[in-house]
């Protein structure tokens, strides 16, 4: 058995009635990590070795801790991104390379040493701007990014989370420095149909999915419910996924003991096509960790079929009503999947008889073994749902 999913705490084994029974809801733990971030300063002036050898020459640099340096950020022709998600402004992120610090006695100039482009560690900054943040959350914005950076300094080991490899701020900006993942993100590696895929090989699919239930195991040891678990947040580094956008994330209410509580309501925020029900409804207490396990079960659908299950988790979506309310991963029919399918097939529905034809003979490729993960997974009950330690001791991925 994988080493890292052996090594489950006990809380991956509770159930929707432990937590429940474990006493009333309660709202999230407070905060209590707040980020670190240095004062930094843009349009560094200082002088840059060859990696070659050679006298220093004069440069103006991206980025630099303002008070003693221990290395500076220079641009590469990789262009920005602009982030545009909660407005114009929020903010970009550039890509540069790391420039480590030379020390010299006497230096009246700070001096860097390009590296060898062999060797250059390479990064991804974040760049937001503070009034249209601030704005933001006091409108009562869930993403929130300071705590985004505190979640990687705490929790960011480089093999489950991603890294904040520094802080900076000045007066205008925040920056977050990250290792740059230059195999991108699972959203754009996903052999996805509108791209002709048909999903990843069930070996690549399934090591992928264990991949991701380590990273759950790792945060529910943490205490801490990531929100918005989906193939976008996920990133390739070193060989395997890291998972990062922690900006809506909660630590979820538990003992020192490992006994968990149910959170109550906190609105409705994260990505439509993997949020859990109970989540999007937003009426009724929820445990944390069933909401990250069930956008894993998403996922796990998105890697073996290559379509996404659906694009939002209510009735009014046909692919969540037949899928997830009338059962139809399991095999066979029932009455309510009949009444879909004649309502879907009448004809001024042809979108929905596309969508139910294209994501039916996709499932008929999903291995059996796999097909029990989902429906465990992807039960609208949450109190029928599988555990962590459940999905981990299932066939399918014992068989890894």
């Amino acid at each position: 058995m994988n080493a890292a999913l052996a090594n489950a705490t006990r809380g991956a084994g509770l159930t929707f009635h432990d937590v429940h029974d474990a006493g009333p809801p309660r709202d999230p733990l407070p905060e209590t990590h707040p980020p670190v971030i240095f004062r930094g300063e843009t349009g560094t002036e200082a002088m840059v070795e060859p990696y070659d050898g050679g006298p220093p020459s004069p440069e103006i640099l991206f980025l630099a801790k303002s008070d003693n340096p221990e290395q500076a950020y220079k641009l590469i022709g990789k262009p920005s991104k602009h982030l545009d998600h909660h407005g114009a402004g929020w903010g970009s992120i550039h890509y540069a390379v790391t420039l480590p610090r030379r020390r010299r006695n006497n230096e009246t100039v700070l001096t860097f040493r390009a590296p060898d482009p062999s060797e250059a560690r390479l990064v991804a900054i974040k760049q937001l701007d503070k009034a249209v943040v601030g704005s933001y959350l006091r409108r009562g914005g869930h993403e929130d990014p300071y705590k985004e950076i505190s979640r990687m300094q705490r929790l960011g080991d480089g093999f489950h989370v991603l890294q904040c490899l520094e802080a900076l701020e000045d007066d205008k900006c925040i920056y977050s420095v990250m290792p740059y993942c230059n195999e991108g993100s699972l959203m754009d590696n996903l052999p996805w149909t509108m791209s002709g895929g048909t999903g990843y090989p069930e070996d690549e699919a399934k090591a992928l999915f264990i991949n991701i239930l380590e990273i759950l195991v790792y945060l529910e040891r943490h205490g801490i419910f990531h929100h918005d678990l989906a193939p976008d947040n996920f990133l390739f580094f070193n060989g395997r996924l890291v998972l990062f956008d922690f900006a809506m994330s909660l630590p979820f209410p538990r003992e020192d003991d490992g006994t968990r509580y149910l959170m109550r309501p906190q609105g409705v925020y994260g990505t439509m096509p993997c949020m859990a029900p109970e989540l999007y409804f937003n009426g009724t207490p929820f445990d944390g960790v069933a909401g990250d396990l069930w956008g894993a079960g998403t996922i796990l659908y998105s890697l073996l079929t290559g379509h996404i299950l659906y694009s939002l988790p209510a009735p009014a979506d046909i692919l969540f009503r037949y899928y997830i309310l009338a059962g139809g991963l399991r095999p066979g029919l029932n009455e309510e999947m009949v009444e879909i399918l004649e309502g879907a097939f009448s004809p001024d529905s042809n979108d929905d008889q596309d969508n139910l034809m294209a994501h039916a003979m996709a499932n008929l490729n999903i291995p059996p073994d796999a097909l029990e993960v989902l429906i465990g997974l992807l039960n609208f009950n949450p109190s029928a749902r599988w555990t962590l330690k459940q999905t981990i001791d299932s066939a399918w991925v014992q068989a890894a």
